[in-house]
């Protein structure tokens, strides 16, 4: 009787099995990284949320599921309070035409 040989595993990085990702995430500096790099994403979506005329803390409608498509969506079609704005102050002759 033949016996059939085991198939090769390969294992180490560059092989996606076991690269070492998931362990590097769940220490304390993978967790930090992770952090960190989330904190800078919330900070640029409330900066660009205030530039828009609206306030930041329109963010935390992105953690409900089906408002945050809904306002997302209000956002992109309506016209936003900074647009508004400069169309009155050059309504009255306070911003130069563009």
């Amino acid at each position: 009787m033949d016996a059939t040989p085991e198939p090769e595993v390969f294992t180490g990085p560059g092989y996606g099995v076991d690269a070492g990702w998931g362990e590097w995430l769940a220490t304390g500096a993978g967790l930090a990284v992770v952090l960190a790099v989330y904190l800078v994403v919330l900070v640029a979506y409330v900066r660009i949320i205030q530039k828009a005329g609206y306030s930041g803390w329109w963010v935390l409608v992105g953690l409900v599921p089906v408002l945050n498509a809904v306002m997302f969506l209000v956002f992109a079609f309506s016209t936003w309070p900074v647009v508004r704005e400069n169309a009155e102050l050059r309504a009255r002759g306070g911003l130069p035409p563009r």
